[in-house]
């Protein structure tokens, strides 16, 4: 595990000055910060005492039971992007690529727009 966390935090590695990780930081932040803002409307209506008593409600096997399918389903997510290198012999280690692909879905799925910023962090991650 920690060796791939390291893999992770290799790839996620900026070559260049400081003044290039400061604005890629900024960049980041500024976008998620725009996109909180954009979705700040539709959560207008949600009660943070609803959502907590929710999920107290949830006994611990479902919660077992959704993390276990979270890790399978990020685990066969990575082997998709693997297994597309493979076949159009891109010459992108497996490794590397299960992990780009990985990076690239959770952060899609977190801040929307799946095509554009998981080809963005694809392409950050891979050095071919």
């Amino acid at each position: 595990m920690a060796r791939r966390l390291r893999a992770i935090a290799g790839a996620l590695r900026t070559s260049g000055d400081g003044r290039k990780t400061a604005g890629r930081v900024g960049l980041a932040f500024v976008a998620t910060l725009g996109f909180g803002l954009l979705l700040w409307h539709r959560l207008e209506g949600i009660e943070g005492a609803d959502i907590a008593l929710a999920l107290a409600r949830l006994s611990w096997p479902a919660w077992v039971g959704a993390l276990a399918a979270t890790a399978v389903s990020f685990w066969a997510v990575g082997r998709y992007d693997e297994t597309a290198h493979r076949h159009l012999a891109t010459a992108v280690p497996a490794g590397q690529a299960r992990i780009a692909g990985l990076c690239a879905i959770a952060l899609s799925q977190f801040l929307g727009l799946g095509v554009v910023t998981g080809a963005l962090v694809r392409w950050r991650m891979l050095p071919s």
